[in-house]
């Protein structure tokens, strides 16, 4: 029984979760109309909104890669599925955040966070 993860199959899930968890973050800033929605929750569920997309995201991925869709080699084990989901999830939430702290915020997104900050007696 082989105990080292396949190399190849991991490079692929922290590749392509680090992609979604980006395009996610990217999206909640940039796309019209959702950005300005997103921006008026309150931080809570803002982090509840990426958090649950992520660990959907995260059990695609992982399903597809579990049933050799994404990668060389298919789940061995209990245990190589859960490595797997921790895996992608932590590379969601790395390439989520990297985007999030880097994407400038349109003027729309910055008046409904002023706007939703003054609506809670936040500012």
């Amino acid at each position: 029984m082989n105990i080292i993860p396949d190399e190849s199959t991991y490079t692929i899930l922290l590749t392509v979760m680090s992609a979604v968890g980006a395009f996610v973050s990217w999206f909640a800033t940039i796309f019209p109309k959702f950005n300005t929605w997103y921006a008026g929750l309150t931080n809570e569920q803002k982090q509840a909104l990426m958090i649950g997309g992520g660990l959907v995201a995260t059990l695609i991925v992982v399903g597809l890669s579990c049933g050799g869709v994404i990668g060389a080699y298919a789940c061995t084990s209990i245990g190589d599925a859960l490595l797997k989901v921790a895996v992608s999830f932590i590379a969601y939430v790395v390439g989520n955040q990297s985007v999030d702290r880097i994407t400038p915020k349109p003027a729309s997104v910055k008046a409904a966070n002023i706007a939703g900050n003054v609506k809670r007696g936040l500012g």
